[in-house]
């Protein structure tokens, strides 16, 4: 596989993942469109991360049985489709449900990150992954900041407007790059999904890794719920586009992906993994120092030195959650390629979990304990991903 085309692999990810997280930064505007509270305007991505996760079990696996190429050309038709809908939608309850339908191709990004990893050579095998993975997450990270740029401009339904166009412009580029893939026909549907949990069972590198990314994703999900929150209160006293533009500062931490592709590609998985856990939690220490410290004992430049620790900590945070992740695609797209739409959807939607935990479990540690009690919380998840994973390399190391 190319340069060019893993740049456009990783290009068409970030492009649909956009859509993921957008909602969190448009609920008010939403809101006031429909004329509902904010709180309900919060179903509208509660809708969109269920249609996710949906996806990740019942469609991504399709891979198995369905050829590649039309498959993923009828999950991006329906995303255009429903992204037009929810910028056309005029009842409240209309737009949940197409946001859900959105959510469900959206699921696509996973479709076309192990396409990628079965067009490349083994040996280049993780440093292509690293590189669509950090479109992925890239997509991820700049949805609400670039969200909340358009909203601010040209109203919340010129964002999804443009981003039916730009997920059109991904169906004419990429598809047509992607082979026809010959898939066994043999396996009922139902049988095929039911393997997806029986995968858990079985591989136990597939159950491992996806348990450390998945603590990992609690602390991610803390840390970027959470941040908009803190750079809104004293002394920072950002507004909305002041908040986007530190929030989409700290989106530069995803180019560690290749980096630890590479570190895979040479063997050093373990090694890799263990930097990875320990700049997460070194990540939070920043994050607390940034944001509760420094702001407390330096009144004259309290402020600027507080807002370089809070995105150092966020890039920080970002390569080691990264980090963790593209190691640990690299070791499932290894166990058994012939089924990796399976693997590969089991293995996300368990550490999309973790993500969705640490989201909820955010709102809690800042109404309790503010941001130093978010930062210690997730320090500690980081530290439980670090901890599980030196417990196994303990308990797999031969006796003498």
């Amino acid at each position: 596989m190319s340069a060019g085309t893993t740049f456009l692999f990783a290009a068409a990810v970030a492009v649909i993942a956009l859509n993921l997280y957008a909602s969190q930064s448009l609920g008010a505007d939403i809101g006031r469109s429909f004329g509902v509270p904010a709180t309900l305007a919060g179903l509208v991505t509660t809708a969109c991360l269920l249609g996710y996760a949906i996806g990740l079990f019942f469609v991504v696996p399709l891979t198995d049985l369905i050829d590649n190429k039309y498959l993923l050309k009828m999950a991006l038709f329906f995303d255009v489709l429903a992204l037009v809908l929810m910028c056309v939608s005029m009842n409240f309850t209309f737009m949940v449900i197409v946001s859900f339908v959105s959510g469900v191709t959206t699921s696509a990004t996973q479709l076309l990150v192990p396409m990628a990893g079965l067009l490349s050579s083994e040996q280049r095998r993780g440093r292509v992954v690293g590189n669509v993975v950090s479109g992925l997450m890239l997509g991820f990270l700049l949805s609400r900041p670039l969200a909340s740029i358009a909203t601010d401009f040209a109203g919340w339904r010129s964002f999804y407007a443009l981003l039916a166009c730009l997920v059109a412009c991904v169906v004419v580029v990429i598809v047509p790059k992607i082979p026809a893939r010959s898939v066994s026909r043999d396996e009922k549907y139902f049988r095929l999904i039911g393997s997806v949990w029986m995968l858990l069972v079985q591989e136990k590198q597939l159950r491992r890794r996806a348990l450390y990314q998945a603590l990992c994703m609690v602390a991610f999900g803390m840390f970027w719920t959470s941040i908009a929150l803190r750079l809104a209160q004293s002394p920072f006293n950002l507004g909305k586009i002041g908040i986007a533009m530190v929030t989409m500062s700290g989106v530069a931490g995803v180019f560690v992906a290749p980096m630890a592709g590479r570190l895979g590609d040479r063997g050093l998985t373990t090694i890799g993994t263990i930097v990875s856990h320990l700049l997460i939690i070194f990540s939070m220490l920043l994050a607390a120092a940034g944001g509760w410290l420094v702001p407390r004992l330096a009144t004259q430049h309290g402020v600027p030195v507080g807002l370089g620790l809070l995105v150092l900590s966020a890039l920080v945070l970002d390569a080691g959650v990264i980090g963790d992740q593209t190691l640990g695609r690299r070791v499932i797209n290894l166990l058994r390629p012939e089924i990796r739409g399976r693997v590969n959807g089991a293995f996300v939607g368990v550490f999309m979990v973790g993500g969705a935990i640490g989201s909820a479990i955010s709102g809690w540690a800042w109404v309790e304990y503010g941001w130093l009690g978010v930062c210690v919380l997730a320090a500690l998840f980081g530290l439980l991903a670090l901890l599980a994973f030196v417990g196994e390399l303990v308990r797999e190391r031969p006796a003498h």
